[in-house]
């Protein structure tokens, strides 16, 4: 009888391994979903990923109190399995109805202040609601099946979450280097709907199976329990604890991918190696406290959010030292594909490690801690959860909405030290056991972060636009050079971290170079041909053009070759970060200051977006932005974007664009 349900439990196990690794295979074709229809914007992305996490939240919060209510947990988290992947399995194809009614309403309401971003969510909300409330409840239904006494709610907790993380982990990158590639969005979501169904069969056939084995092992446990004594202050600090756990671990990752993204560059599959990195120093950390099972305390929360602000110090510091690092690693591995992803990983582990697992052991530590008794254990594990996961969308908006863009990078990571290290003095503070040492240490990390929050204490704005790995050929050509004086005969004149990529602008003898995170997109050197070419070509062939649209205004020279042409009488530029407007000056010799003319508009938003909703029609289109490898602009290169780009064209219009040949497989 015992053995039937240790191996029933053994292979729950690795179907919930299975369960997490699903959600983010459909985590990442949802984003990119939503990309096709509501743009790739930051703000955009952001807003989905708040719905998504909001749906989460919801499920963890309402279906936590009704797995308590159930007699048959097992059932109910088949039944969950079989919901989800039903729902999601329809997912696409509601997106694709979405797009008539998004591309509709969106004209109407885009002199609202907020009033897109409005849109997006509610449609995003409403589509994902019922997968993202389904999955959300599965953590607080296993764990009430999984945990035969309050007791060992931490070790079950542990095993649980780390399962489910490294899951997601897996699913990340099967997502992106086998899924999406070699099947699509489409089928591949029908895929892995089809293993959510199956696990819910299997789950329920289970239950049914074990239900009375179960039954007879678990009564008198719950019979001789003795519950936890409350305590609401220590409740509330659990409460908290996670909020602000949630809250700066989505800040971390937000401000750790764009400070990553400018070094080992901005590619799909760059993004999808930090994300992986960050869920398995978060599994690891859930794993290794399941396994240590340390006594819960406020003292040991204290030392775990102190553990995270350390982290985040590591990262800063790291940071600095890493492109050294990276230049080695790629020595050792050389160039191949594989062995750059490898090199990023390990880089990438090796400044996000110690944070993420203090992070993944938060949460087990901090279940424990607040789950009272067995009989609401499930509303115990969902509120936690649902708390969690709102700091979570908070940390996410404000990181990306508000903070980078006003205050940058560094100052957005040390505001995440401020928060941990504020919350571990407190924690530490309120604990009758924890030691001066452990006090002291959260006191000077917090003064540390604050007195660092002027800017510019531990990175220059030439850390962040080196573009080390894209460059990291030219860098080797010169081993006698260190990177320092590799760019020693150019300057930073101006540095902007936009909401979705950071512009710079380097100066040197006859040379001046736009960057997009630490790679050069424009120059007034070998890119001049292909700037001034492709916005006069297209003019000079149209024999009467009125009207132009450009796709992306870099220097601002393609913009003002088109607007040099007599004919050419209105020029609505469509430019994804607005920082690049700002770099504009910097080259006014040579865009002919077409950031002033007149003649041109500058719109700030998704190329694609902006075609599905204009009902104009040009004589010309230039797209002009390169580089189709890294994240958002590939969709530049696809069927539909072509197929939209000739209907916004008109009959007798001209569509130009340049392609970055040199850089491309041929294959590709």
């Amino acid at each position: 009888m015992f053995d039937n349900k240790f191996n029933s439990k053994s292979i729950l196990y690795v179907i919930f391994f299975l369960s997490g690794a699903t959600g983010l295979v459909y985590e990442v074709i949802w984003v990119r979903l939503t990309g096709l229809v509501f743009g790739n914007t930051s703000h955009a992305i952001s807003t989905v990923l708040g719905a998504f996490m909001a749906g989460l939240a919801l499920g963890s919060w309402k279906l936590g109190h009704r797995a308590d209510r159930t007699e048959n947990p097992l059932r109910m988290y088949g039944l969950l399995e079989i919901g989800i992947g039903i729902s999601a399995a329809v997912v696409p194809l509601v997106f694709r109805a979405v797009d008539t009614f998004y591309w509709a309403m969106a004209p109407s309401v885009s002199s609202i202040p907020g009033g897109a971003g409005f849109i997006r969510f509610g449609a995003s909300f409403v589509i994902l609601l019922t997968p993202t409330f389904l999955m959300g409840g599965t953590l607080p239904v296993l764990t009430r099946f999984f945990t035969d006494n309050v007791q060992e709610v931490e070790r079950k907790v542990g095993v649980l979450y780390a399962l489910n993380t490294f899951g997601a982990a897996a699913g990340s990158l099967l997502a992106a280097l086998v899924f999406i590639p070699g099947l699509g969005n489409l089928r591949t979501t029908l895929i892995i709907a089809s293993v959510n169904v199956a696990i819910g069969l299997f789950a329920i056939w289970l239950s049914g199976r074990s239900r009375g084995a179960e039954s007879a092992a678990e009564q008198p446990e719950m019979l001789i329990e003795e519950p936890r004594p409350a305590n609401p202050v220590a409740d509330r600090l659990i409460l908290l604890t996670l909020a602000v756990s949630g809250f700066v671990s989505m800040m971390y990752e937000v401000s750790w991918t764009r400070a990553l993204s400018a070094m080992i560059g901005s590619s799909t599959y760059a993004f999808s190696i930090m994300l992986i990195t960050f869920l398995v120093g978060i599994a690891l950390g859930s794993s290794i406290i399941s396994r240590r099972k340390p006594a819960p305390t406020l003292r040991l929360l204290g030392l775990l959010q102190l553990g995270v602000a350390f982290g985040g110090l590591v990262f800063i510091v790291g940071y600095l030292v890493a492109p050294y690092a990276l230049l080695a690693l790629i020595r050792a591995f050389f160039y191949s594909f594989p062995a750059i992803l490898t090199v990023q990983f390990i880089l990438c582990s090796a400044l996000m490690i110690f944070a993420t697992l203090c992070m993944g052991a938060t949460f087990p530590v901090a279940s424990q801690m607040y789950s009272s008794k067995f009989v609401i254990l499930g509303r115990s594990i969902g509120n936690i959860y649902s708390v969690n996961t709102l700091g979570a969308i908070v940390g996410s908006l404000l990181a990306g909405f508000v903070l980078m863009p006003i205050i940058g990078t560094e100052r957005t990571i040390l505001a995440g030290l401020f928060f941990n290290s504020a919350m571990a003095l407190l924690l530490l503070t309120e604990s009758k056991s924890s030691g001066r040492i452990a006090q002291a240490a959260a006191l000077i990390l917090l003064l540390v972060a604050t007195v660092s929050m002027k800017g510019q204490v531990f990175w220059k704005p030439d850390s962040m636009d080196r573009g080390i790995l894209v460059y990291s050929r030219q860098i080797e050509a010169r081993p006698e050079l260190t990177i320092n004086e590799h760019y020693e005969d150019t300057d930073v004149v101006y540095f902007k971290e936009g909401n979705n990529a950071t512009i710079s602008v380097r100066k040197g003898e006859n040379y001046l170079g736009l960057r997009t995170n630490g790679k050069v997109d424009a120059s007034n050197r070998d890119d001049m041909i292909t700037q001034l070419t492709i916005g006069f070509l297209p003019g000079f062939y149209h024999p009467n053009p009125k009207n132009a649209l450009v796709i992306g205004y870099g220097a601002g020279v393609t913009v003002g070759a088109a607007a040099a042409i007599p004919e050419l009488e209105e020029i609505d530029c469509i430019e994804i970060e607005p920082a690049v407007i700002g770099a504009g000056p910097w080259f006014s010799q040579i865009n002919r200051k077409s950031y002033q003319n007149p003649k041109v508009k500058v719109t700030f938003n998704d190329a694609r977006n902006y075609m599905n909703m204009t009902r104009k029609q040009y004589d010309v289109i230039i797209s002009e932005p390169s580089n189709p490898w890294i994240a958002g602009v590939a969709s530049l290169f696809t069927a539909e974007f072509y197929d939209r780009a000739a209907e916004v064209l008109k009959p007798d219009g001209i569509f130009a664009q340049w392609i970055q040949l040199y850089e491309l497989d041929p294959v590709d």
